[in-house]
């Protein structure tokens, strides 16, 4: 799928502006579709430092994710932190906010942590949450993290997985961002059956191959895998098209991650209203020019009236 009017990423190679980062495998919940399956082995500083290294070394990034596992739970996450921020990169945390408190985002954020992605939707088993919670419950708890990590001065977004038999869940979950005075983004990863990557071979520089295990299934066994086409269409659904997509490593036409980028008026009496944006000639431009001035290019900046309006 080429979405029409989508701006096309030009990232790729070198060029690609974002990694990311596991510091171990150590987790406190369980989530559904979890990919997780090895011993909770905790990464020395050693070891991060020379994986900065090496991604700084391939590409020339704007940000890096730490990620996990449970990144929170590494014993040095400050001093990881800090030594990704030293290095001139912003730096983002995918955690399910399990351990999150105003003490602890203090320290993050005063260490350099500039994005806080959440990951809390139905399906984990964890323990700020009933057992067979439903949605109702999550969005509050998602809802009071997220005004947590912005009080801090923090950017605060949601990280979920889509599966097929939740998309319905999926739409709310857009339109709940859309209405939250407290979220920005969100970042919708589709299940995958990590089950079919049986002798996935390769490295950062070299590139990932998968041996003839694999399959290449639309839906797996599990039934819960979902395409792009499939979240487009539930886009659509809500009035909104893409702005950007990113494309695939051995076809740049094809879009593998979809981008889209929306307005939103909050007014006290009337509540909130959104429109889509779609990209101009100025939008094109500007990406090149930051990636010639800078000599990388842009994945993320802070959003707010001001820039927006600018951008407009």
């Amino acid at each position: 799928m080429k979405p029409i009017h989508a701006m096309r990423l030009p990232w790729g190679g070198r060029h690609v502006p974002h990694g990311v980062l596991d510091l171990l495998r150590d987790c406190n919940i369980a989530c559904d579709g979890c990919y997780n399956a090895r011993s909770a082995h905790i990464r020395s500083l050693e070891e991060i430092g020379r994986d900065l290294d090496q991604l700084s070394a391939v590409r020339h990034l704007h940000t890096v994710t730490l990620s996990g596992g449970e990144p929170t739970l590494h014993p040095r996450i400050l001093d990881v932190v800090a030594d990704a921020a030293g290095r001139g990169l912003k730096v983002a945390l995918l955690t399910n906010g399990v351990t999150l408190s105003v003490d602890l985002l203090r320290e993050l954020k005063r260490a350099g942590v500039s994005i806080v992605f959440l990951h809390i939707q139905r399906g984990q088993r964890r323990e700020d949450v009933p057992a067979h919670a439903g949605y109702e419950e999550f969005r509050r708890l998602r809802e009071e993290k997220a005004k947590l990590v912005r009080e801090q001065g923090m950017v605060a977004g949601l990280s979920v997985i889509a599966y097929r038999s939740r998309l319905p869940e999926m739409r709310e979950m857009v339109c709940e961002v859309l209405d939250s005075p407290f979220l920005d983004f969100l970042l919708v990863t589709e299940f995958t059956d990590f089950t079919r990557f049986r002798g996935l071979t390769g490295d950062l520089q070299r590139g990932l191959t998968v041996g003839p295990e694999f399959t290449d299934r639309a839906i797996s066994a599990h039934g819960e895998e979902v395409t792009n086409e499939d979240i487009a269409c539930m886009m659509k659904e809500l009035g909104l098209e893409p702005y950007a997509y990113l494309g695939a490593s051995d076809d740049p036409d094809h879009a593998r991650w979809l981008s889209y980028l929306v307005g939103v008026v909050r007014s006290s009496r009337n509540g909130g209203e959104w429109h889509g944006i779609r990209p101009g000639a100025s939008d094109r431009l500007l990406v090149r020019l930051v990636r010639l001035v800078t000599g990388r290019y842009p994945f993320f900046h802070k959003s707010g009236s001001s820039p927006f309006r600018a951008q407009l």
